[in-house]
C-alpha cells in the first residue's frame, strides 16, 4: 500500500567547536509498507543542498536505515544505544561515518506519525556534533 504524504522534517545541529545550526523542511512524499516495515520517500531541495537526491528511510523495528541517492549517497543507521559506520560519497569525495544513537522513538504508523532521533556524528573517526532529527507524517486527503 503506498499513501501520499507531506512531510515536516527539523534538523538541529549542535557543532562542537562553532555555533549551531536548524534546519526545517516541509515537503512531500510517499509512503509504503513493506511487510512489517514502512518506508518513506521523498526528493530533497536546494533547502538542505542535495538538490537531486532521494531520500528513502526504512523503519523496521527498533531500527531505523536512511538511504540518499543521487547527488549525494549515503546510508546511516540508527539503532538506539548502538553506533553504526557507513560512507557517505559527495560530488566532493567520500568520507567514512559513524552515527551513535542515543534516542530513538518511533511512533509512525500509515496513518501518520512521528520519528524522533537523537545521535552523534563522527567523520573519519572525529566527533563532528550531536544531531536532533524530527519527523511529522500526515497523510493527504
Amino acid at each position: 500500500m503506498t499513501k501520499e504524504i507531506i512531510l515536516t522534517i527539523s534538523g538541529a545541529h549542535q557543532y562542537p567547536n562553532s555555533g549551531d545550526d536548524q534546519i526545517n523542511l516541509v515537503t512531500e512524499g510517499v509512503m509504503r509498507e513493506l511487510g512489517d516495515a514502512l518506508e518513506l520517500e521523498y526528493e530533497e531541495s536546494e533547502l538542505t543542498d542535495m538538490e537531486g537526491t532521494v531520500t528513502n528511510i526504512i523503519i523496521q523495528g527498533p531500527q531505523v536505515s536512511l538511504m540518499r541517492t543521487g547527488e549525494v549517497c549515503s546510508q546511516m543507521v540508527f539503532e538506539q544505544g548502538r553506533r553504526h559506520l557507513s560512507v557517505y560519497s559527495t560530488p566532493y569525495g567520500t568520507l567514512e561515518i559513524a552515527v551513535a544513537t542515543q534516542r530513538l522513538e518511533n511512533h509512525l504508523t500509515l496513518q501518520g506519525g512521528t520519528l524522533e532521533i537523537d545521535y552523534s556524528l563522527e567523520m573519519d573517526h572525529a566527533l563532528v556534533g550531536f544531531v536532533a532529527f524530527r519527523l511529522s507524517v500526515r497523510v493527504k486527503e
